[in-house]
């Protein structure tokens, strides 16, 4: 963080692979610019994307993990949420997203889309 910029970033969003098929561990990092902000407040929403043969389908937090439909976010310098992703075995994703809604009012979210980094799996 430096104390000319501020806003809230997505530091880094990583997928692996597990020894089970279509099973996917993720760390995500989410960051804030400066050091004199306050405290960051909101949620994190992870989607799975599958664009194929003219079908799309979106599968949220709460389709593919053990938890809800969004992750709790509070932090005032970075927060790391990891966990895993469970994928039906037939669904073929293409991308997944990482979506960072902020609770201020002046806040808007933050949206970055990552192309998948398995080949057919």
């Amino acid at each position: 963080p430096s104390s000319s910029e501020s806003g809230v970033f997505i530091a880094n969003a990583e997928l692996q692979a597990t020894e089970e098929p279509s099973v996917y561990r993720y760390s995500v990092i989410i960051g804030q610019k400066s050091l004199n902000h306050p405290r960051v407040a909101g949620s994190v929403e992870l989607q799975v994307i599958s664009e194929n043969e003219n079908q799309y389908a979106v599968l949220g937090l709460a389709d593919i993990t053990d938890g809800g439909a969004e992750l709790p976010l509070g932090f005032r310098f970075f927060q790391q949420l990891d966990g895993t992703i469970y994928l039906p075995a037939e669904f073929v994703p293409n991308q997944w997203m990482v979506e960072v809604n902020l609770a201020s009012a002046s806040s808007s979210s933050i949206r970055q889309t990552y192309d998948w980094p398995f080949l057919g799996r």
